[in-house]
């Protein structure tokens, strides 16, 4: 796809207008895409990618660059996001999806060095890792300068250089449907190419990745997803019970990303209070007042299957014959079981899937991608059986939750 750009120039002494065609762009493309290629197509205009972006349809104003004294852009044949909110006194489009931070869509050629909270980080350097760090499979500081990437759309609510380690950080505030807000951080960055309030969009290039302060660190992206507005350089999670508190106020990234790809609104949901959600008879159902839609169905677990009693069983409505990612919602309350036992059936038979519910908190949690359509088996059953201890005297007793379920086309 070619997108039809006017950028209207102002210089000290003149204002022109000049037409561009953007070439090579996908049917996908982002106002990210956009931007970039702006800036590698005219070097001669822009010597870093714009500033500020509003939204696609009419007139666009940025910020200006280097010698320009005002600039905006007229933009046509670009799909954008739909449906505009307010962040603030920003307007900012809504969150249509979210793409890795590194090798956008899908992080190709790196991985994770660092998982969120493990045990293994904490051993070796004393806290809690509060998020991910991403490194190029290559090593060493092969990935030193590379392109980070907003992952969803959103405005930059801080950007700054903090030592002894930090170094650049760059957060992002994320609006969500229903008014729901997260925030990314990005951390250890060499270059910064936006600052506090730039409106940007999935896919756009917001900085480079570095070293941290001081060269600190061999090269790579320290990366998180906040589900509370906290300072970007927050740390010092040491004790178990930090550990609690950083699960409540963090989302694990790769998680939530994979929960949130490009399409996610249009997921096929069954909510626990949906005709297509069965419970077993039993007097020990309990009603929660946290989850998806801020409610959910929980029980306390018994260790064997002969005391199993409380069953839930979601049933969709598919009607397209294909690959289908499947989502648990897991509140943040009423789930502290380590080992809810969810099982599959789908167009290829029946696959079991062991969540750790006490790590998450008001978050979808994938539980695999399988083939489901009409006419085909499609079920995920739930029970209050976890092998964990039934006495409610013990430290162990556990609560497990019912709630909704997603189906996502891929």
């Amino acid at each position: 796809m070619n997108a039809k750009v006017t950028l209207h120039l102002g210089f000290d002494s003149d204002v022109f207008s000049r037409a561009l065609t953007l070439e090579s762009l996908s049917d996908e493309a982002t106002l990210g895409d956009l931007t970039d290629l702006l800036h590698q197509q005219n070097p001669q205009i822009f010597d870093r990618p714009l500033q500020r972006i509003l939204p696609p349809v009419g007139t666009v104003e940025a910020q200006a660059v280097k010698h320009v004294k005002g600039l905006s852009i007229t933009v046509d044949e670009l799909s954008h996001p739909e449906g505009l909110r307010t962040l603030g006194n920003e307007t900012v489009p809504l969150a249509d999806g979210f793409d890795y931070p590194v090798a956008k869509p899908n992080a190709a050629g790196y991985y994770d060095a660092s998982g969120m909270a493990g045990q293994a980080y904490r051993a070796e350097f004393g806290f809690w890792h509060t998020g991910e760090d991403w490194n190029k499979r290559t090593g060493g500081d092969s990935d030193l300068g590379e392109p980070v990437y907003a992952i969803a759309n959103g405005r930059v609510t801080n950007v700054g250089y903090y030592t002894p380690a930090w170094g650049n950080i760059i957060l992002i505030e994320h609006l969500l449907p229903g008014n729901e807000k997260v925030w990314s951080q990005y951390a250890h960055l060499r270059d910064v190419y936006v600052q506090p309030g730039t409106i940007v969009y999935r896919g756009q290039t917001i900085g480079t990745i570095g070293k941290g302060a001081n060269n600190t660190w061999a090269a790579h992206l320290h990366f998180e997803i906040r589900k509370a507005n906290l300072p970007p350089q927050q740390w010092g999670y040491v004790t178990d019970e930090d550990r609690q508190r950083l699960l409540r106020d963090y989302h694990y990234p790769s998680q939530f990303i994979n929960a949130h790809r490009v399409g996610y609104l249009d997921g096929i949901v069954v909510s626990e209070d949906s005709s297509q959600f069965v419970r077993s008879p039993s007097q020990h159902w309990y009603r929660g007042t946290w989850g998806h839609q801020r409610r959910n169905y929980w029980t306390w677990t018994v260790r064997d299957c002969k005391d199993e009693e409380c069953v839930a069983i979601w049933s969709p409505v598919i009607n397209e014959l294909g690959r289908y990612e499947l989502f648990a919602h897991i509140p943040s309350d009423n789930a502290t079981t380590l080992n809810a036992r969810y099982e599959i059936t789908h167009a290829d038979g029946i696959s079991r899937v062991t969540v750790v519910q006490n790590d998450y908190y008001d978050q979808w949690v994938s539980l695999g991608a399988y083939k489901f359509g009409p006419g085909r088996p499609a079920t995920v059953r739930l029970s209050d059986v976890t092998g964990e201890p039934s006495d409610a005297n013990s430290d162990e007793y556990k609560q497990i939750a019912f709630d909704a379920m997603m189906w996502t086309r891929i």
